[in-house]
């Protein structure tokens, strides 16, 4: 049986220069992330220096892949993760736990969707 409950899979990035995965719940149309995608919507509670770097950075927005993840994992010579974040859309889920930011419910597929857009001008 798998940890996570029946139906659940381990979501395996295939062009990033380091391993990195996520966690797919489709029982409770769920996505669980560490740094891939982060929730990064408030910044009450940060410190001055996180609200000024936080937007700069690319990092608060729902659904967010930040610059310096990016800059990490994209392998300058080979390919963007765009096709990643493709298969990654093709998952079902909907809702979003990432360890950065609270709970994205709802409409989280839809805001990483958008982010795509943003940072690899398609998705």
């Amino acid at each position: 049986a798998h940890p996570f409950g029946e139906g659940a899979s381990v979501f395996e990035f295939q062009d990033t220069r380091h391993p990195e995965a996520a966690v797919v719940l489709p029982a409770q149309e769920l996505l669980l992330t560490c740094d891939a995608v982060q929730n990064i919507v408030k910044s009450e509670g940060a410190s001055l220096m996180a609200k000024i770097a936080v937007p700069f950075l690319g990092l608060k927005r729902p659904s967010g892949v930040g610059k310096p993840w990016r800059k990490a994992m994209e392998d300058r010579n080979g390919p963007t993760l765009e096709a990643d974040f493709e298969r990654l859309l093709a998952e079902d889920w909907r809702h979003l736990i990432s360890a950065h930011g609270p709970p994205g419910r709802d409409s989280a597929k839809q805001a990483l969707r958008a982010t795509l857009r943003k940072v690899y001008g398609g998705a």
